[in-house]
């Protein structure tokens, strides 16, 4: 896996804008060239436009690190931007940007290579932070798409995921059973009850889980899945 690209101390983070509506990408443009560690090195209107213009900054000594990227665009959706953008360079990070419901886009733009998915509703003035967060290696998701990646505890679902494309997984059958449980939000009793194994052994499973991923907490484990098509 690529290492994410750092500035030094004194360089500011470069970051790309992509959305089709003027009003959103100038704000966001506006936003956060008021903080001086952070240049907006370009703002484009759709996938092509943000295509030529990494093209250019990536072979210059001074690459794009972050880009920003509304998800709903007319001819190439935030998934596929995201995806164009990181074949040209890997180690870009990738932040979706949505006012809408998240839907089926999350599971698209986590396997699309994206680190983060942040709706635009949530407060302006954390964007900053999410950018330098991005960079140095954290995915962040807002709280709200946080909860539908980790699902409401008290409401569990009546309906099961199935797991997929398990071949290069780390994961052994009985933790992808357990990580399965987990994206259908159930608690730590309930995929005890489901499995039909103690809810130590859960935890043990659970454990095992995290450190094969390198994940730190249930999201951290959901978003993987996503990202690795074990899930849908």
């Amino acid at each position: 896996m690529e290492e994410p690209r750092q500035s030094t101390r004194y360089d500011p983070i470069r970051v790309g804008i992509v959305d089709d509506d003027r009003f959103t990408r100038e704000s966001l443009a506006r936003l956060l060239q008021q903080d001086a560690g952070i240049e907006v090195q370009w703002v484009a209107h759709g996938g092509h436009s943000a295509i030529e213009a990494l093209s250019v900054t990536s072979t210059s000594d001074h690459p794009t690190q972050i880009a920003l990227v509304d998800i709903n665009m007319p001819i190439m959706g935030g998934a596929q931007v995201c995806v164009a953008l990181r074949e040209i360079d890997p180690q870009l990070r990738v932040i979706m940007l949505t006012s809408l419901d998240v839907g089926n886009n999350l599971a698209d733009c986590l396997q699309a290579g994206a680190c983060g998915y942040v709706m635009k509703d949530d407060a302006p003035e954390a964007l900053p932070h999410i950018v330098r967060a991005t960079l140095y290696g954290v995915d962040i998701f807002s709280g709200s798409v946080s909860s539908m990646l980790a699902g409401s505890l008290n409401n569990p679902p009546t309906t099961n995921l199935a797991p997929k494309n398990t071949a290069t997984s780390p994961l052994t059958e009985r933790e992808h059973e357990v990580l399965i449980a987990v994206a259908d939000s159930l608690t730590n009793s309930q995929i005890a009850h489901r499995l039909h194994i103690s809810e130590p052994t859960v935890k043990a499973h659970l454990r095992a889980i995290m450190t094969k991923l390198d994940c730190v907490d249930r999201v951290g484990v959901i978003t993987w899945a996503f990202r690795n098509g074990i899930i849908d």
